[in-house]
């Protein structure tokens, strides 16, 4: 029995265990799964291709709900706000086109109180005519207090709003 013990631990009887695989991955399986793919796609390709060259032969379909006779048409009413602005450049040139006009022509503002609307170039040129409108220092009283005037008068006629704040 010591004999057959012995061969076994010299490791001449059995083979060393193996940690990898033994056999490669089969090249031609490979190859043949991409082939028939690349056939798949191809065939894919072509009858799409085909499909909707049908499609774009034949007339576009007729809408077989078309208006009833003698119903009235209801009229679409404005969606509520904020609508969308569909066109800002052109919006944004008729704006200026409106502010331009108004700018450079004359108009009525207030025509029940008389108040007219002249061009900035002419209003420039009557400033420049006739000047500011200056306040003179011997009926600057007679004009009433100034702004400076009134925020002293408030801050020393302001009562305080709760009882704690003095």
């Amino acid at each position: 029995m010591d004999t057959d013990s012995e061969k076994d631990f010299e490791g001449t009887t059995s083979e060393p265990p193996k940690n990898y695989e033994e056999r490669d991955a089969n090249s031609a399986w490979i190859f043949g799964l991409v082939l028939i793919l690349g056939v798949c796609l191809a065939i894919i390709h072509f009858v799409l291709s085909g499909t909707l060259n049908r499609l774009e032969r034949r007339p576009a379909p007729a809408d077989r709900y078309g208006r009833v006779e003698g119903m009235p048409t209801i009229r679409q009413a404005r969606p509520p706000f904020p609508r969308l602005q569909i066109s800002p450049a052109e919006d944004l040139k008729a704006f200026r086109e409106r502010e331009e006009a108004k700018l450079t022509s004359y108009g009525w503002v207030d025509k029940e109180n008389g108040i007219v609307r002249i061009p900035i170039e002419r209003a420039m040129g009557l400033l420049l005519e006739r000047g500011l409108p200056v306040r003179s220092n011997s009926n600057a009283n007679a004009t009433g207090p100034s702004s400076y005037q009134l925020e002293l008068q408030r801050a020393s006629n302001s009562t305080p709003d709760r009882p704690g704040d003095r």
